[in-house]
């Protein structure tokens, strides 16, 4: 941190009460906090976002929840920044998982499944010991060789 950066820092209220003077009403306070922590969240939240457009939105909308969840922050619990970076962090895995691409899954049984003749898929589909996703593969496989 520069010295700039320190004396800025020092002349501003603590998380304390700031939070305290959101929670009163004073919502325009919660831009105090945002650029108090923004360049901290936005660190953090790169190394899971790479693309910078993403991150910053990432950013944004964990600041939009801190800001929604606030009432809910116990200082007792954890500081301020703290609670903030668990947002963050789970904002951008939220997003990191959305952006996977699905992984195809291959049916080991595709052959089995495409001999098996609808006697034997009716009797598979009735018997009641069966786990329900086995039931279900089989119920699908049936229902995709129906010519529409």
């Amino acid at each position: 941190m520069n010295k700039q950066s320190a004396d800025i820092s020092k002349q501003m209220p603590d998380d304390a009460i700031l939070v305290e003077g959101i929670l009163d009403g004073q919502t325009e306070l919660f831009r105090l906090l945002a650029e108090r922590y923004a360049e901290q969240l936005m660190r953090m939240v790169r190394r899971l976002v790479p693309s910078k457009e993403d991150a910053e939105e990432v950013t944004q909308d964990a600041l939009v929840e801190a800001y929604r969840s606030l009432a809910r922050f116990d200082r007792q619990q954890s500081s301020l920044k703290t609670w903030l970076m668990r947002i963050a962090y789970h904002m951008a895995l939220k997003h990191y998982r959305q952006r996977q691409k699905p992984v195809p899954i291959v049916d080991a049984k595709q052959e089995w499944l495409d001999n098996l003749s609808d006697e034997e898929a009716d009797e598979i589909l009735s018997d009641t010991s069966l786990p329900s996703g086995q039931k279900q593969s089989t119920h699908l496989h049936t229902l995709q060789t129906f010519d529409l």
